[in-house]
């Protein structure tokens, strides 16, 4: 079997299918499943058009993303329960939209439908996890490559097989049957283990200034503003000039980042609070294997031979 087919057909990239799939099917079903069906219901144009405020969660997800890391649900841990909330939950959100008629419950629709997107992205920040849980190295960049691809052709789920039912079914079992895609998902989140998680926040103010004192600590305020500055263009820029000052200003950052904190540092950190991220990656500059250590308390981040025993940190 060739490296690369072998690559391929393990359990983590089974895993990334799963997740990728289930976090791609609700997004499709609101981008063109709910249009096409308030549409051959006579709903109007400008309700339709409506109707694309509720995927505000998926923008404004990062505003409850530290509930996830905080809270975990018992028996389940942080991420495999908040999957499978949200998974069970879409189920029947899904189901339950095609119970009502868009002619005379366009209210209620409405609202399912701001839930489901509201658990659709709840879904993904649990997911988006998983992969970086699970995958070091090269392993990981195949593994988001497989798992963007299983987020695309969940959409041919709502976006081909459902309309292609709509002709020989009635439409609350069209939704059932797409909701049913849930289920291989579900399945997985039960039957995976929970990823390790280093450093989990005790609190919930930890779980909000972690995040960006690591983000700031990693890249410098000159490159955490770089980012910044490209999601805001590619929010409101739009188009083809929007992406593509995005990816300049990434590339810059990751110059930046390249040039200024990836050079190993030749001496252990020392202190309790000192952590292990767990990440490794190849340092181009001096060659070897690079192992990412955390301040948890100035976010400061060091960058050390992967061969270094860290014999100061206790």
């Amino acid at each position: 079997m060739p490296a690369w087919l072998a690559a391929l057909m393990t359990r983590k990239m089974l895993i990334c299918i799963f997740t990728g799939f289930s976090s791609g099917l609700p997004l499709y079903l609101l981008l063109n499943l709910l249009p096409a069906w308030l549409r051959s219901e006579g709903v109007d144009l400008k309700t339709i058009g409506f109707f694309a405020l509720i995927q505000f969660p998926y923008t404004w997800k990062f505003l409850w993303s530290p509930l996830l890391d905080r809270f975990s649900v018992p028996g389940f841990g942080r991420r495999r329960g908040w999957m499978l909330i949200t998974q069970v939950g879409l189920l029947f959100v899904i189901g339950a939209l095609g119970g009502f008629s868009p002619k005379d419950n366009i209210w209620p629709i409405l609202w399912l439908a701001t839930l489901l997107s509201l658990l659709s992205a709840t879904q993904d920040i649990a997911v988006d996890r998983i992969p970086r849980a699970n995958f070091l190295g090269e392993e990981l960049g195949i593994g988001n490559a497989v798992h963007v691809n299983a987020y695309r052709i969940a959409g041919l789920v709502p976006g081909s097989l459902s309309l292609i039912l709509a002709d020989r079914l009635p439409w609350n079992e069209v939704f059932w049957i797409t909701g049913a895609f849930m289920l291989p998902g579900m399945a997985m989140a039960w039957l995976v283990s929970e990823p390790k998680v280093v450093g989990a926040p005790k609190t919930l103010r930890q779980a909000v200034s972690e995040p960006f004192h690591e983000f700031v600590g990693r890249q410098g305020w000159r490159g955490a503003l770089l980012v910044l500055a490209g999601g805001v263009i590619g929010q409101f820029a739009g188009g083809g000039i929007g992406l593509a000052v995005t990816g300049l200003l990434i590339i810059l950052s990751v110059l930046a980042e390249r040039r200024y904190h990836r050079t190993a540092s030749p001496e252990a950190p020392s202190g309790p609070e000192w952590t292990n991220t767990g990440e490794i990656f190849a340092d181009d500059e001096r060659g070897g294997w690079v192992s990412v250590w955390y301040n948890r308390q100035t976010g400061e981040r060091r960058y050390l031979p992967a061969d270094l025993p860290p014999a100061r940190i206790p």
